[in-house]
């Protein structure tokens, strides 16, 4: 297809309108040609609305003020027009025609990245004495000037003039390469260090840009390099370098190094430029330094013509494929005129007869293609590609109803990315201050204003995911470290506010009941102890059945093993009736004998013992082995308790009285005080360790009276043994 043209506000320039060369934040850029000269340029078309003509022509004084400065590494304006059509204006901006610099970077080269980072550098001084920030620096901004070798920085569209430090500015600059600050609205000349310090990455790096931040190094820079771009690109702006002038000093270092590593050319050791950082201020920039173009062996231009030559042969051969499959049909009218006296096409209006034919079907075709490749780089996430290629289409087919749709359906999810970029930024200094949970909402609530589900950064569930499992990581350290001390009550209390924070969270959700176990046994083995002591103290006091009903008193420990051997072994402390025992030996005793004491009191079950207090045919209390009783125990009893009465057979004579003996195995554990017909009751105990057999004697080891014998009889009531 031949080249067909548009006309200009200058007579002698025509736009080449196949040859759209890119398109800016608000413009489209043209291949233009002098008819007359032959000559090539480039023309920028930027529509304004009649409310921003005044902010477009300051934003034109700034780039008529860089111009003054002279400087290489800068897209001069060489002319511009503003002409009115219908109810908004176009702006024309004529520059030099420079080319792309993507191709140079396709194999890696150190000190091609330092010049471009030099000439960049000298672009940026030259902007802070001017007081104005770019603001959209990025790879697409960078253009090259093959006649004099210079990087050049250009579309300063969206700069503006930055009289305030702390002024509140715009939210603008290209997805990837804008700083974090930008989204907070506050930032200065070190939002374009940050930008120019990520293109030097994006290059370095096989044209791949960070994943994550802090920066991993650049995978092809030398340990200088990457170390400068780093510092350029810190996520802190305080970190990075002050300004344009220092960072050009350490890329010029960094380059010396490399030179010195690589072919001992130089001594960084040995430099003659002042070795401390250099001061930034406001006076007038540095001249860039040049270079001179590496010569380029008669070789390569031979390989090269070579290369285009077949280029040339296969473009021909498309072109005639073209022509004989399709044919052009439906041409349009060009309109030639523009309202309020003006003589320039609109770029909204189609391109004329002679110049562009296509038909209906084609235009669909090309359409449904644009739509295609649009589709493939959002999946890819490239929204910015994604925006442009629709914004070209627009261009060719400015009726297409359909492309205007998808133009507003990219610019909500540009719009979409960068409030997630920017509360992404936010999230992350809240979980570095500990405010995680302020992070994650910040995150739950911008995913869910997304309103298009396929639109929302991946980025966004990813930070969700790893802010909530650092919230519970840290929930579950602090709940431990509770647990550790024994503190369940603590640990609940950190458990229950951190599932009121993450309500759905399964991890905290089964902590919880975990602990909350834990708690319950722990408060059971409380009780427990404290059952334990209590019995013992009460069983101490004899008290065997008080401590049993106090071991019993838990229904949940009814079935501790613990508790219930205590409860069977304080059961085997109950007393027996010595009275249910064997007697192995007895002389005038009578057992279960019911008496009646001095003072009318009756008992029954007695073990009766009787003798005289003198000779007699009975029981002579003065021989020990008479009047006694004695039964065999089986060594499994401790303790022995009785109480004594005097009987009614007891002698009413003052002197008489008798004692009581008892005997363990032959040894004599305890004698009781003296039992006379005055005693009202005497209670005994005494501890019978663990013999086989138990003696209890009626004894009085006075001499025989030589007068009418007195009878001594005792009863001995509530005997008991035990453990």
């Amino acid at each position: 297809m031949s080249d067909t043209y548009k006309n200009t506000p200058w007579d002698e320039w025509k736009l080449i309108t196949s040859q759209i060369l890119g398109k800016g934040t608000y413009g489209v850029v043209y291949k233009a040609i002098n008819i007359n000269s032959k000559q090539y340029a480039a023309i920028k078309i930027i529509p304004v609305s009649k409310d921003k003509i005044d902010r477009a022509e300051k934003e034109i004084e700034i780039l008529y003020r860089l111009k003054e400065r002279n400087c290489p590494n800068i897209l001069n304006i060489e002319d511009h027009k503003i002409m009115p059509f219908k109810n908004k204006y176009y702006i024309y901006i004529r520059t030099a025609l420079l080319t792309s610099i993507k191709d140079r970077f396709l194999n890696y080269n150190e000190l091609e990245i330092n010049k471009l980072g030099t000439d960049i550098c000298n672009a940026l001084r030259v902007c802070e004495v001017e007081n104005i920030i770019h603001r959209d620096i990025k790879p697409g901004n960078i253009l090259y000037d093959e006649v004099n070798n210079n990087y050049i920085l250009c579309d300063f569209g969206v700069a503006r003039e930055i009289y305030e430090p702390d002024d509140t500015l715009t939210r603008v600059g290209a997805v990837g390469y804008v700083a974090p600050e930008v989204y907070s609205g506050k930032y200065d000349k070190r939002a374009d260090i940050y930008s120019l310090g990520l293109v030097l990455y994006y290059f370095a790096n096989n044209m791949n840009l960070p994943n994550d931040f802090p920066c991993p190094p650049p995978c092809n820079a030398s340990k200088h390099l990457a170390e400068t771009i780093l510092k350029a690109c810190d996520y802190l702006p305080n970190n990075r370098h002050k300004c344009a002038e220092e960072l050009l000093y350490d890329i010029i270092n960094s380059e010396k190094y490399f030179l010195s590593s690589k072919n001992r050319l130089v001594d960084p050791e040995k430099n003659t430029d002042n070795e401390d950082t250099k001061e930034c201020d406001d006076q007038p920039p540095l001249r860039p330094i040049k270079r001179k173009p590496e010569p380029t062996p008669k070789i390569q231009y031979f390989l090269i013509g070579f290369l285009i030559l077949i280029l040339i042969i296969l473009l021909i051969f498309l072109l005639k494929a073209c022509n004989s499959s399709k044919s052009l049909k439906d041409k349009s009218s060009h309109k030639n005129t523009i309202s309020d006296e003006s003589t320039v096409s609109s770029p909204d209006e189609k391109l004329n007869d002679d110049t562009f034919e296509s038909s209906n079907n084609n235009s669909a075709d090309l359409i449904s293609s644009i739509i295609d490749e649009y589709e493939s780089l959002l999946k890819e996430q490239k929204y910015e590609e994604a925006f442009d290629r629709i914004q070209e289409g627009i261009e060719n087919f400015p009726e297409s109803e359909q492309l205007q749709k998808v133009k507003e359906s990219i610019n909500k999810k540009i719009s979409i990315v960068h409030n997630n970029e920017t509360a992404l930024i936010s999230a992350k200094e809240m979980a570095e201050q500990g405010n995680l949970i302020s992070a994650i909402r910040l995150l739950e609530d911008t995913k869910n204003t997304s309103e298009s589900g396929d639109v929302y950064d991946d980025n966004l569930s990813k930070a969700i995911n790893d802010y909530t499992v650092k919230y519970v990581d840290d929930t579950l350290s602090k709940v431990d470290e509770y647990v550790n001390a024994n503190d369940f009550s603590a640990a609940m209390d950190v458990l229950t506010e951190a599932t009121k924070q993450l309500p759905n969270n399964s991890t905290l959700s089964s902590e919880m009941s975990s602990i909350k176990s834990q708690k319950e046994k722990s408060e059971l083995l409380e009780k427990k102890d404290q059952l334990l002591k209590d019995a013992e103290v009460i069983l101490n006091s004899q008290g065997y059945e008080e401590a049993i009903k106090v071991l019993q008193s838990v229904p949940e420990l009814s079935s501790d093993s613990d508790i219930k051997a205590k409860i069977t072994e304080y059961q085997s402390y109950k007393p027996d009736n010595l009275l249910n025992f064997t007697v192995t030996n007895q002389n005038n005793v009578n057992i279960n004998t019911a008496i009646t004491d001095p003072r009318d009191k009756s008992y029954s079950d007695v073990l009766e013992l009787k003798g005289y207090h003198s000779g007699s045919a009975l029981i002579n209390m003065f021989d020990p082995e008479k009047a006694f009783v004695e039964f065999f125990v089986d060594g499994k009893y401790n303790n022995f308790s009785c109480s004594i009465v005097p009987t009614t057979a007891f002698s009413r004579e003052d002197d008489v009285y008798a004692i009581i003996r008892v005997f363990a195995d032959d040894n004599l554990v305890f004698t009781s005080e003296k039992i006379t017909y005055k005693t009202e009751m005497m209670n005994i105990s005494c501890q019978i360790n663990n013999c086989k057999y138990l003696k209890i004697q009626l004894y009085n080891p006075e001499q025989d009276r030589t007068y009418e014998p007195a009878t001594i009889d005792c009863g001995i009531i509530d005997t008991k043994i035990s453990k």
